[in-house]
């Protein structure tokens, strides 16, 4: 037994986002000393059977498929939010609202002024928060950091950042939330790291990105729609941009 005080977890999701953010709380409770004893109170998925299955194989008390009515258990402390990225902001706002922590998965939402009211709600509850850009949690990436700001490396006058995946590489892959135009496209889904790097990694030397020049692009136009027919794509699945930087740095 813990006399430390419990941090009661609500899960929104079970796919492969859910199951990491549930493998990093079981981690992070044996190998630091956290303030609070971790608890796994519920987990919330599409329907009864996937929620029970998950919260089983997860360590979770409860299954359940209302998240609405989850968010709102005065028995819940923080919510996980591993959901499509399109939910995220009624999700998110949700839970504010009912007082709770939130960790949200990336993005926090497609548009910008969407994430910015996600932000200000949280800020105005007194709530904390926190955002996917888990390699921003990479002691290398925080290394380099020090390193950039403290002028080790001197004065900085280029960046180059790449992030690629393959599972929207292959044509005959099916249609999923990650083709929805409200989810974004890869420049949401998956530039959002890459944009959360470049501003954590230039930001103390080269201050703010002030200009950028971009496109996105749709290799793929119509993938399997899971029913013997093909469903036209309208999101991104290539994004690129070039970026001035406050200090005039360009990347």
């Amino acid at each position: 037994m813990t006399d430390k005080p419990r941090l009661r977890i609500c899960l929104i999701g079970s796919g492969f986002m859910g199951k990491a953010h549930a493998f990093g709380y079981t981690t992070a409770a044996r190998v630091f000393d956290l303030p609070f004893a971790l608890e796994f109170h519920t987990l919330v998925d599409i329907n009864e059977t996937a929620a029970q299955k998950a919260a089983d194989a997860l360590g979770f008390a409860h299954a359940a498929t209302d998240w609405k009515a989850a968010v709102t258990d005065p028995g819940i402390d923080l919510v996980s939010i591993t959901a499509p990225n399109a939910l995220h902001k009624e999700m998110a706002l949700a839970a504010i609202a009912a007082g709770k922590h939130v960790y949200c998965e990336k993005p926090l939402a497609p548009l910008a002024s969407d994430a910015r009211e996600m932000a200000e709600a949280a800020e105005a509850a007194g709530v904390r928060t926190q955002v996917g850009f888990n390699y921003l949690s990479n002691p290398m990436i925080a290394l380099a950091r020090e390193m950039i700001a403290s002028g080790e490396l001197g004065d900085i006058l280029g960046y180059r950042g790449l992030h690629a995946e393959d599972y929207m590489a292959d044509a005959s892959g099916p249609f999923t939330f990650r083709h929805d135009p409200a989810g974004g496209g890869a420049l949401a889904d998956i530039g959002s790291h890459a944009l959360a790097t470049a501003e954590f990694l230039m930001g103390p030397a080269a201050g703010p990105i002030e200009k950028v020049m971009g496109d996105c692009v749709t290799m793929i136009g119509a993938r399997p729609d899971g029913k013997g027919g093909m469903r036209k794509v309208e999101v991104d699945d290539i994004g690129r941009a070039f970026l001035r930087f406050a200090n005039g740095a360009t990347g």
